[in-house]
């Protein structure tokens, strides 16, 4: 089993404001994350921290000056605090199953 690609993606978001997308799925100029196999990745870290799902798929996790909501599908939704704007950013991690890999957003 060879393992995952993850890439790196970037989004905007304004002061105070929400942005949402797919780490997995999204190409926002470095490809889609991808599994050589075609095995299911799914999102088990953020900044190293194993993801703990609720009842409903979700995680939380305080990024920069927000909340990061995120799903094992990738799905994710950021909601800025409206605190001064600064650059924010975080390391994901996917998984095949048994390998895994990691990017930055």
């Amino acid at each position: 089993n060879d393992g995952p690609t993850a890439t790196a993606n970037s989004y905007d978001v304004n002061e105070g404001g929400n942005v949402s997308g797919n780490l997995i799925g999204d190409d926002t100029g470095a490809g889609k994350d991808s599994d050589p196999e075609n095995d299911s990745l799914s999102v088990t870290h953020i900044n190293g921290q194993l993801l703990s799902f609720d009842a409903d798929g979700e995680a939380q996790v305080s990024i920069g000056d927000g909340v990061l909501t995120v799903k094992a599908d990738g799905s994710f939704s950021y909601a800025h605090n409206g605190a001064e704007p600064a650059p924010t950013s975080f390391k994901y991690t996917v998984s095949d199953g048994d390998k895994s890999s990691e990017a930055t957003v």
